[in-house]
């Protein structure tokens, strides 16, 4: 993609199935998001913060599989490693930090306007 986004859209998430069909909500919502960026005809942008990531499970970017990329959606998949996590005051209370998450994704983001969004809706 040669022209800045119109829009970017930040999704922080961990592929750690914390409730039953998490994964498949992750994926249908991605399918969808993707499907709409297919429809219009506008640059956009689309990065995946996985935080913290679980060691017992596949990497987010598994999750693309089969999902078409339209040519004017730039997808971006970033890992936030354990490391950082730990850093973070609470960290041993939640497996993620979704605000910490999304702005990493909204420091990385190059579109003129930024959505953050939650991974399975």
């Amino acid at each position: 993609m040669n022209n800045r986004p119109k829009l970017t859209v930040v999704i922080a998430s961990r592929n750690d199935n914390y409730h039953k069909d998490f994964t498949t909500d992750q994926t249908r919502a991605l399918t969808s998001l993707v499907k709409q960026f297919d429809r219009n005809d506008f640059q956009a942008e689309l990065l995946v913060i996985e935080w913290n990531p679980f060691p017992r499970r596949p990497p987010m970017s598994t999750l693309f599989n089969g999902i078409k990329i339209p040519k004017n959606l730039s997808v971006s998949l970033i890992s936030v490693p354990s490391s950082i996590h730990r850093e973070r005051n609470g960290h041993q209370d939640r497996e993620i930090h979704a605000a910490a998450a999304w702005n990493v994704g909204i420091r990385l983001a190059r579109g003129h306007f930024v959505l953050p969004k939650s991974a399975d809706t």
